[in-house]
């Protein structure tokens, strides 16, 4: 069959492999149990911060980025914009193709929430436009490595509220970026902890700008490869 035939042709082409470049440790130990630890290196990603501005010091609203699909877990978005009928909550994104009712349903329900705003779509420097005013940039999925949505919410000094399933290295709350949380019913907390005790915006972006450097990254995997 052709899946049987991709399967083999896919199995030699990562014997032939020489480096395995993970983001996570998460992804290392899954690397781990097939190959050596030798060939598996793991580089956090890349980020050239291209915000220019001043660092927003007065926030307005809890910020939400992504696309509408079932993995988001919208429905979790709505619990807490229920939760927390003080604050604002503005989401930007759109519609996946062939999203699930369960978030059509919730979408709806979110549009009809009186403390919600829908802005759409964003090209990135309007993200991190709109980032920059938040207290926080939340997000509730299911799954998701460490997202690129952070970076760019970090390169405005904005923290992350999340659960441990999207923060695998606890790169957030080990270097106070934001909060993790073990559970969903925890990020209501979470939020209002942002919204009353800022965190130093200034050592957030300073944290992209050392950690995430693709100057510093690349050296590093010069490195790698000399050594290789």
């Amino acid at each position: 069959t052709k899946n049987s035939i991709k399967d083999f042709l896919f199995n030699i082409y990562m014997k032939s492999v020489n480096i395995f470049l993970c983001q996570n440790n998460i992804q290392k130990s899954k690397l781990l149990k097939v190959y050596s630890s030798n060939k598996i290196k793991k580089i956090y990603n890349p980020f050239k911060n291209t915000y220019n501005n001043e660092i927003i010091t007065k926030r307005k609203y809890v910020s939400w980025v992504g696309i509408f699909q079932k993995q988001k877990n919208m429905m979790k978005l709505y619990e807490i914009v229920k939760k927390l009928p003080n604050l604002s909550f503005k989401i930007a994104g759109e519609v996946y193709d062939n999203v699930d009712l369960e978030t059509k349903q919730t979408l709806e329900k979110l549009k009809k929430s009186s403390n919600v705003e829908f802005v759409g779509l964003l090209n990135r420097s309007d993200i991190q436009n709109f980032i920059s005013h938040s207290y926080c940039l939340l997000n509730t999925s299911f799954y998701e490595g460490f997202s690129n949505t952070y970076l760019e919410s970090f390169s405005t000094g904005t923290p992350v509220v999340t659960t441990l399933k999207t923060d695998p290295d606890m790169i957030i709350s080990k270097n106070n970026l934001g909060y993790t949380v073990n559970s969903y019913d925890e990020l209501p907390s979470a939020i209002l902890k942002t919204v009353n005790n800022k965190l130093d915006y200034k050592h957030i972006q300073n944290y992209l700008n050392l950690e995430h450097n693709p100057e510093l990254i690349v050296n590093k995997l010069n490195e790698i490869l000399k050594n290789d």
